[in-house]
């Protein structure tokens, strides 16, 4: 079976996330330098954006300087998940006690399309980072190496249109 190109052209560097602000570059980049520094990380942005991207990206770099656990909570969350995976890794009870229990040696890394839902008692504890949607012509150039990677013909006014 062939990789799904989202899968397969995923970034997997800082460098290579297409970016739609140097600030918030900046400010990721002094989070992963010191984690222990800043509070817990919230990613939020519209579906598309580069959330889990981005946070699959930071935990890359953090590989060989921490643990990790990765709970895809769009397929798994609520008290269970909390409980048996988070509860797990951090050997503590209750989400807010896990992060205040463990704020000296523990980062969460959260991503969430509807910031607006998230409860205050979260979002207090948490970095926010929003990340906008790709400018038309950053996702454009992004197309391009993609299509030119898959020796794609898009040569045609019909094949541009596509695209």
């Amino acid at each position: 079976m062939s990789q799904l190109w989202y899968e397969k052209y995923r970034p997997l560097k800082l460098d290579d996330y297409v970016w739609t602000d140097q600030e918030t570059r900046e400010k990721l980049e002094a989070w992963i330098t010191d984690p222990l520094g800043h509070p817990h990380l919230m990613l939020t942005g519209s579906t598309g954006t580069g959330k889990t991207t981005l946070a699959k990206i930071i935990r890359l770099m953090l590989e060989d300087r921490s643990e990790h656990k990765f709970i895809p909570a769009s397929l798994r969350s609520g008290v269970d998940t909390i409980r048996d995976e988070i509860v797990g890794f951090c050997e503590a009870g209750g989400l807010w006690n896990v992060m205040d229990r463990y704020n000296e040696d523990v980062r969460f890394i959260f991503t969430c399309n509807y910031p607006e839902k998230i409860i205050d008692a979260l979002k207090g504890r948490t970095w926010v980072v929003q990340i906008e949607t790709l400018d038309d012509d950053a996702f454009t150039d992004r197309l391009f190496e993609i299509a030119d990677a898959e020796n794609l013909d898009i040569s045609s006014d019909a094949s541009m249109d596509h695209l």
